[in-house]
């Protein structure tokens, strides 16, 4: 997001999008329990 917030160019600004939208996809694909660093382990 900082990225996206230092104005950068076309081609950047796209890879950045195409970056954040396959983050969001694995995100949305986490099942609810699923968690990075969980305490339970």
């Amino acid at each position: 997001m900082a990225q996206l917030e230092s104005d950068p160019g076309p081609n950047e600004r796209e890879e950045i999008e195409r970056l954040l939208a396959q983050i969001e996809t694995a995100l949305s694909l986490l099942e609810p329990g699923d968690a990075v660093g969980r305490l339970d382990e």
